[in-house]
């Protein structure tokens, strides 16, 4: 709209809104975190063991128990709550909550779908070994997350409901093709090499951690930032060229910016 390319307007962004990985961090925190208690809920035991061990918040769910399932219920709830103030920080003023109770539902709506696919996902593959069905599923994986890239976004920028902003996400994937693909490579191959860089030396006593561990968060924190802000500013991109509606609409045309509130 102001004539700037998509790389400066990005730049521009994060130049702006670079207090906003500190936001980022503290969802990273979440994210590590929440697995870790539910382990520990269900099995004491050290830290040092538990990060190294490297459960996912959802694998604590093969043998649940009433504590465990209460953390995943906590977790998903904060996470929803949290990640639309997030994105709505990001394209406009600084905010902590959802603009209302539809946006957090579809939120958490999007929520419980991404993580039951991760929870199924991970099962089977485990189930399989090293079958040539299991190399399928993996492949198929790959391309649901392609499918769920710009589907948060969505919702806060679009006001969508969960499945319509997964349908809304790929429509914007596929026409950024190229420039998908490559922000979700470069975002998981960073988070990759940061945790092999940082994790093996996570040992001993927590308070030995505990610097390694802020400068673990504030790294994935400053790469989750980063990717946001190149993810959303597509999306907005996408919105303004009409290669995807505003809002729920078929046709570009008639969409409010509620989102910049």
């Amino acid at each position: 709209m102001n004539r700037q390319t998509l790389g400066q307007r990005i730049s521009a962004t994060i130049q702006a809104k670079q207090h906003l990985v500190f936001f980022a961090s503290g969802l990273a925190v979440l994210d590590f975190a929440a697995p870790l208690l539910a382990v520990w809920l269900h099995h004491h035991g050290p830290l040092a063991g538990m990060i190294s061990d490297g459960r996912t918040l959802f694998e604590t769910l093969g043998s649940p128990g009433a504590a465990v399932v209460g953390v995943v219920a906590g977790y998903l709830l904060l996470t929803a709550w949290l990640r639309s103030g997030y994105i709505r920080s990001i394209v406009g003023t600084l905010h902590l909550s959802p603009q209302n109770g539809l946006q957090f539902g579809s939120m958490l709506g999007l929520q419980v779908i991404t993580y039951l696919y991760y929870w199924v996902t991970n099962a089977g593959l485990r189930a399989l070994g090293n079958s040539a069905f299991a190399l399928f599923i993996y492949l198929a994986s790959l391309v649901v997350l392609f499918a769920l890239l710009y589907a948060d976004y969505a919702i806060v920028i679009s006001g969508l409901d969960p499945l319509t902003a997964i349908r809304r996400s790929w429509v914007t994937g596929r026409h950024r093709l190229s420039l998908s693909v490559g922000v979700m490579m470069g975002f998981t191959l960073v988070q990759v090499l940061l945790q092999s860089l940082i994790d093996p030396h996570l040992t001993g006593a927590f308070v030995h951690m505990l610097l390694l561990l802020t400068v673990r968060m504030l790294a994935i924190g400053g790469t989750t930032y980063v990717t946001d802000v190149v993810l959303v500013l597509i999306y907005v991109d996408a919105i303004e060229r009409g290669v995807v509606p505003p809002d729920g609409e078929k046709t570009v045309g008639g969409g409010t910016m509620d989102w910049m509130r």
